[in-house]
């Protein structure tokens, strides 16, 4: 499930995806409601493209994905970070976490097409990892960790609603 983060703190991506074929899934300006429930705001303006629809425990597909997004995409990228003021850019690689009584240390590795494609494009690559278990039990405020990662359904054009609990 990676995805690409972009983030500025000083214009909106809006315009320019209009006329892009940059895959983005979500685009927020700064000032929008972020969450309804707690009224918090975003602070920067941003866009999300999803990279890999691979599981989290599937790291080599992600990247496998990454190269291949990076590859095709590279005009589009190229594009955005000349004609928009990109604060940060990022691929977000999710996955889980195996340290246990078992496992001591966790090793991960990025190859060196990887690092060279989005070295040479100006992107940060980020490894969030994750308890196995994330996907069922809810987080803060009560959110699954699970959603934060999710795209919205393309027919409605909204985020899934998570599971209510289960009494």
């Amino acid at each position: 499930m990676c995805v690409l983060r972009v983030s500025s703190q000083t214009a909106s991506f809006k315009g320019f995806l209009a006329s892009s074929r940059l895959p983005a899934y979500a685009t927020f300006d700064k000032g929008e409601v972020a969450e309804k429930r707690s009224g918090r705001t975003h602070a920067h303006y941003g866009l999300k493209c999803g990279v890999s629809d691979r599981a989290w425990d599937d790291l080599p597909g992600q990247v496998q994905d990454a190269i291949a997004f990076l590859r095709k995409h590279e005009g589009a990228l190229r594009a955005l970070l000349a004609s928009c003021p990109v604060d940060d850019i990022r691929l977000d690689f999710p996955h889980t976490a195996r340290l246990s009584e078992e496992v001591a240390v966790q090793c991960d590795y990025f190859p060196p097409a990887l690092i060279r494609l989005a070295g040479a494009l100006g992107i940060g690559l980020e490894l969030t990892l994750f308890p196995p278990d994330v996907g069922a039990p809810r987080g803060a405020k009560g959110r699954r960790v699970l959603d934060l990662f999710t795209r919205p359904e393309p027919a409605s054009g909204r985020a899934p609603r998570p599971d209510k609990k289960k009494r």
